[in-house]
């Protein structure tokens, strides 16, 4: 049987922030924890991979949500900005590869964060 592992690049991961290297290896976790790859992985199309992408980027803005915001909060902004875009290359073949874009990722990171906040809000006294 094949394992599965996350990897990384590591000149990339040198010009991310640590706050947003620390959410994508979240983010690859939960693509391990919820079978999204290796042997188990089944179907990858275009739909499949989108939903997966945004499931990981849900699963890690609610683990910083209750661990540390600013993690989620760097990540959303990184989606935006020039680094984030160096980093994760051309939008193009991300779409064509089936990932949402990145304004789309952002916003979902951005809603889980105020979903969180809500929820912590309703549980005050």
């Amino acid at each position: 049987m094949m394992e599965a592992y996350i990897s990384y690049n590591p000149r990339i991961a040198d010009q991310l922030p640590r706050e947003v290297l620390a959410f994508a290896l979240v983010h690859e976790y939960a693509h391990l924890h919820l079978r999204h790859v290796g042997p188990f992985s089944g179907d990858r199309s275009a739909a499949v991979v989108r939903e997966q992408e945004l499931v990981a980027d849900r699963f890690a803005a609610r683990f910083w949500a209750t661990n540390d915001v600013r993690v989620a909060q760097a990540a959303a902004a990184s989606f935006s900005s020039a680094a984030g875009q160096r980093a994760l290359g051309p939008e193009k073949l991300s779409l064509e590869a089936g990932y949402p874009t990145r304004k789309e990722r952002a916003q979902v990171i951005l809603d889980c964060l105020a979903r969180a906040q809500q929820n912590a809000s309703s549980k005050e006294p």
